[in-house]
């Protein structure tokens, strides 16, 4: 069932559940990554060519997504949506620490993530 149209996403062509890492409590429109643990996590984006570090996956095996509701995982790992297709409000996007869409536009854009810039 597609996801309705809000002020985070004017498009959602696919969404997967996913597990979301215990410690963080995520927020809709937080950038999510897959770790090497297998959970997911607001980890950072990598581009085709970077090092990998700590938990990262490479690009090649990087899973990425827009988180669609509030997830509380501060406590224990919990289970969410994240939207693996899609065109997203670039103004509603929560990216991690030490990164914007200039560094990342491209690898999203690859993993088929669309950001644009609109006010609704």
């Amino acid at each position: 069932m597609p996801l309705k149209t809000d002020d985070l996403f004017m498009q959602v062509n696919e969404t997967i559940s996913v597990t979301l890492a215990s410690g963080v409590a995520y927020t809709k429109g937080m950038l999510i990554t897959k770790q090497n643990t297998g959970k997911y996590t607001n980890g950072s984006v990598v581009n085709p060519g970077s090092p990998i570090a700590g938990t990262e996956l490479p690009f090649s095996e990087q899973v990425i997504g827009i988180l669609v509701d509030d997830v509380d995982a501060t406590s224990t790992d919990k289970v969410g949506v994240i939207a693996t297709d899609a065109v997203a409000n670039l103004n509603k996007i929560t990216f991690a620490s030490g990164q914007t869409l200039a560094l990342i536009a491209g690898t999203l854009q690859a993993k088929n993530l669309k950001l644009e810039g609109w006010n609704k």
